[in-house]
């Protein structure tokens, strides 16, 4: 049973989240209805940036050039260090 939270809040959670499910019900619903996989057009379309931008941008972030898409956790941590955020 803690696998599974340790793996869902690994993967679903930014990390300066913990997980509660009585407190961000609305969030975690939110984030299901909007996929739990990110790939690069999508958040190019989160940021109102396009896919050119976002390679120059985070090229030097290792794990950007290894895959096409991401979960909630990576694709938030990308989104902000193109300087913007995710609202759910």
């Amino acid at each position: 049973m803690f696998e599974r939270v340790y793996i869902y809040s690994a993967l679903f959670l930014s990390e300066e989240e913990n997980f509660n499910i009585s407190e961000n019900l609305k969030i975690y619903e939110k984030r299901l209805s909007e996929g739990m996989s990110f790939n690069k057009s999508k958040i190019a379309s989160l940021i109102s940036s396009n896919l050119k931008t976002q390679k120059s941008n985070l090229k030097k972030i290792d794990f950007y050039s290894f895959s096409d898409v991401f979960p909630y956790s990576i694709a938030k941590s990308l989104v902000e260090k193109m300087g913007d955020e995710i609202k759910f």
